[in-house]
């Protein structure tokens, strides 16, 4: 994890935990309160999304299902090298995440007050550079961790192939079905009629689901900036 130099944090920026906003919509610009989604109703933001992920794994895993036939590709494993990079691609996050795991970086110690001003210098040249320092190891560690992927798919047989492949996809379809309906749900925990956030803009979050994409993009985009990333903590 990112750690950032205490000397160069804006603590203020924590406290926007809820703002008023406008929503483009065919009809005009609609006022709307938003705020911050609190532990319980993450967790239960979770499970929906858990529970939508574990559904949709159920229907792909059945040849003959709608989702199946529209969602999951056929792929002809005799191409061996396009294989491997099909599935590559998809592991693509799983493998910056094993990466990240193996990685033991230190973060720069600082120096006791009568140190000398040389090291000093020294100690903030490395905070300062920490950031690109930690991408450049996860980099180098992502590139290892393909390489010993690559040579474990390439001991496959084709029909071991394929079966990776079909696992593959499958797993990264119900990942993006997790995140979606996670998101979903705490857009529609999130969002009110009123400043005093007692009445609910959505009567379900089936509602939200349902609104035009452009439109459910805008309250993305809105209850992300609610998130206060590590960057934007500093001065």
């Amino acid at each position: 994890m990112e750690q950032i130099d205490k000397n160069d944090v804006n603590i203020s920026a924590l406290f926007k935990w809820g703002t008023k906003l406008e929503i483009e919509t065919p009809k005009g610009k609609k006022p709307f309160w938003m705020r911050i989604v609190g532990d319980a109703d993450l967790n239960r933001a979770r499970v929906f999304g858990l529970r939508n992920s574990a559904d949709l794994r159920r229907k792909l895993k059945d040849e003959n299902s709608d989702e199946h036939l529209a969602l999951v590709p056929d792929f002809d494993v005799t191409d061996r090298e396009k294989a491997t990079e099909v599935i590559l691609l998809y592991k693509a996050s799983e493998l910056t995440d094993e990466a990240r795991k193996n990685l033991d970086l230190k973060y720069p110690k600082e120096p006791s007050s009568d140190a000398s001003l040389e090291d000093h210098e020294k100690y903030q040249k490395e905070v300062d550079n920490w950031a690109g320092y930690v991408e450049k190891e996860i980099r180098k560690a992502y590139n290892k961790e393909v390489g010993i992927e690559k040579k474990r798919l390439n001991k496959l047989n084709e029909d071991e192939l394929l079966k990776e492949y079909y696992e593959t996809v499958i797993n990264k379809l119900c990942e993006n079905e997790m995140m979606r309906s996670f998101q979903d749900m705490c857009v529609y925990f999130a969002s009110f009629k009123d400043e005093t956030y007692k009445e609910r803009l959505f009567e379900n979050v089936e509602e939200f689901q349902n609104l035009p994409t452009n439109v459910k993009e805008q309250f993305y985009a809105f209850y992300t900036s609610l998130n206060i990333p590590t960057e934007e903590l500093k001065k």
